[in-house]
């Protein structure tokens, strides 16, 4: 009974911690922004004292970690429409520049991280999706990209492990999905630039992380009695960790727990 019971409660908590996002402000919307300030071209520190959860730690002094609103109209050479977010007020514009003027090499290029509720687990499985557009401009060629860079870090300030480099080059609000396995006990999602030559453009919003599934030894590790020995399908055939469908766990001490896995 005892087994059963924290079998149970075990569930019940993975099914609740799935249930939530684990980004504290993936919508950008917690700040200490007032009214109706566009803002641009600013240093590290002022990003990360306006932003609540959120470290920048941009390249190259002053930079664009934009912060914009839904209500502006237009700022500097940027076009900002109504939808410059996607959901709420804010979104962040994340940018590189890397370019060759009068002999000088210009790079200059965002990076920021959002706070984790709690720790990745390592290797279990989680589910990333955010929003993500090319940024509206006068030069619409220099921004077709559309390439951002996500990664996990135990850092606030370190990029820490890639876990997307994919490209988007869309001009319009683009859901992003993407599953992972956790290799590190992350604290942190992290969004840079994609880092090659030429400029990249690209306006961000709406980060939701959720756990996906537990590492398929988390509750028998926890217990330490027993070993998982092998997994089987309905027909008696040796399956993967990863199979889908309906499985039987067979472990050590001769018990068989039986799993439907869904993709």
């Amino acid at each position: 009974m005892k087994k059963l019971l924290f079998i149970g409660f075990l569930f019940c908590f993975a099914f609740t911690t799935k249930a939530q996002n684990l980004i504290y402000n993936g919508s950008f919307e917690q700040n200490n922004i007032n009214g109706n300030d566009c803002r641009e071209e600013i240093d590290n520190v002022t990003y990360s004292s306006l932003m609540h959860h959120s470290t920048a730690s941009s390249i190259y002094g002053n930079l664009e970690n934009g912060i914009f609103f839904r209500s502006c109209i237009t700022y500097d050479s940027t076009i900002v429409s109504d939808d410059i977010a996607h959901e709420g007020s804010y979104a962040i514009r994340v940018i590189l520049i890397d370019t060759i003027v009068n002999n000088f090499h210009y790079e200059k290029y965002t990076s920021l991280s959002l706070s984790l509720s709690t720790n990745l687990q390592i290797n279990a499985y989680y589910k990333l999706s955010y929003h993500q557009k090319i940024l509206p401009h006068i030069y619409p060629n220099n921004f077709i990209a559309g390439q951002v860079v996500i990664g996990i870090s135990d850092s606030a300030t370190a990029f820490g492990t890639t876990i997307d480099t994919l490209p988007y080059p869309t001009t319009n609000w683009t859901k992003v999905e993407l599953t992972f396995q956790a290799t590190i006990p992350a604290q942190h999602l992290t969004i840079k630039a994609a880092l090659e030559q030429g400029y990249h453009g690209v306006l961000v919003d709406d980060f939701v992380l959720k756990l996906d599934s537990l590492p398929p030894n988390a509750i028998y590790e926890q217990e330490g009695k027993k070993q998982l020995l092998k997994v089987v399908d309905i027909l008696g055939r040796e399956s993967k960790l990863t199979a889908t469908g309906l499985l039987f766990y067979i472990y050590s001490d001769g018990t068989v727990e039986k799993r439907i896995i869904l993709e």
